[in-house]
């Protein structure tokens, strides 16, 4: 088998407060190759100062820091709105499903919002695994309800979804979970608060439009994964009639909470008709929906280039809905500005 060890290949600086006020940035990196048995730990320091032990008695090792985030079965990641903090049962969550392949950095604009006022997160980047395999996807989705249910810490706070792109067909795989076991989840289904919807793609879209959101820059990869996509649905049934399922469980939507809709009508990966069916289904339901639409923005990018389009309306639903300062209001289709 192939040995691994520390040297050239991944990297990852870890900031570290050193008692003199300096900061050290400690540079990890991580082989595995035939060559791996040359590597070696590599710790590069940068912007480091630091003081003599013996002359005023101080322990020259940084004090231990607390972790910024918690990993969560099933591949979620917990994190606080600020270090330290004290969580309080009445206090929403959000969770958060990036689009397939986000980069952390970008759905972290998002979670850092959220932080901002106060809302700790639990979010999920999917893999395409979780879409072109259901039942890993189904997995995750149980992994988070049964988190949430488990954990004195959520089970009783009142909770928000916000999802994106695929984000849209997970939701899909939750709502089968909670339809399965009612009872089970039938607590975690009434604290759920709000419903946040960008840029849903739906499955007949997703073996022609999901290349376009993966590799945005290539067309070549485009067609290439495009016809992968396509033969892999074709050759498994049963995967494709559990990914109809999903989003026969998206539309038929069980849960009544109030939502808040993403979309632009220049969007060719999650299209505006598509968007607008469905919110008129879930309509139909009983599901008070509210719409923020540009005429033109890239797929789920409304809130960088819309930025207080998109917070502004944000923060009224969960000001009227989540937190309930506010009256809850009718609006179907709220006002939109200039691109920020």
């Amino acid at each position: 088998s192939t040995q691994s060890t520390w040297g050239v290949g991944f990297r990852r600086e870890t900031p570290i407060n050193t008692h003199s006020g300096g900061r050290m940035f400690v540079a990890l990196r991580y082989q595995s190759s035939p060559l791996a048995g040359r590597g070696i730990w590599l710790a590069a320091c940068r912007q480091f100062t630091t003081t003599t032990a013996a002359s005023d008695g101080e322990s020259p090792l940084p004090p231990p820091q607390k972790p910024t985030h918690f990993a969560v079965p099933g591949g979620w990641r917990y994190m606080p709105s600020h270090e330290g903090k004290v969580i309080d049962h009445n206090e929403p969550l959000a969770v958060v499903i990036g689009w397939l392949g986000c980069p952390p950095k970008y759905l972290h604009k998002y979670l850092e919002w959220y932080h901002s006022k106060g809302i700790d997160t639990l979010s999920l980047v999917p893999i395409a695994k979780d879409v072109l395999l259901p039942d890993s996807g189904r997995a995750r989705m149980m992994a988070l309800l049964e988190h949430l249910d488990a954990n004195t810490t959520t089970s009783n706070r009142p909770w928000l979804i916000h999802m994106f792109s695929t984000g849209g067909y997970m939701y899909g795989q939750m709502m089968d979970v909670m339809k399965k076991n009612p009872q089970r989840f039938e607590k975690i289904t009434s604290n759920i608060r709000l419903q946040v919807v960008d840029s849903p793609v739906d499955f007949q879209h997703i073996a022609c439009r999901l290349p376009r959101a993966v590799f945005p820059h290539s067309r070549a990869r485009q067609v290439v994964s495009e016809a992968l996509v396509t033969a892999w649905l074709n050759l498994f049934k049963k995967n494709t009639s559990k990914l109809v399922n999903s989003s026969r469980n998206f539309h038929n939507n069980c849960i009544k909470a109030p939502a808040l809709w993403y979309f632009s009508h220049d969007d060719d990966i999650g299209p505006p008709e598509d968007c607008i069916g469905v919110i008129n289904e879930w309509r139909a339901l009983g599901i008070k929906c509210h719409v923020m639409a540009w005429p033109q923005s890239r797929h789920v990018t409304h809130m960088r280039h819309h930025s207080h389009d998109y917070t502004s309306s944000l923060d009224r639903c969960l000001s009227a809905y989540v937190y309930k300062t506010i009256p809850a209001f009718d609006d179907e289709v709220l006002p939109s500005g200039s691109a920020q």
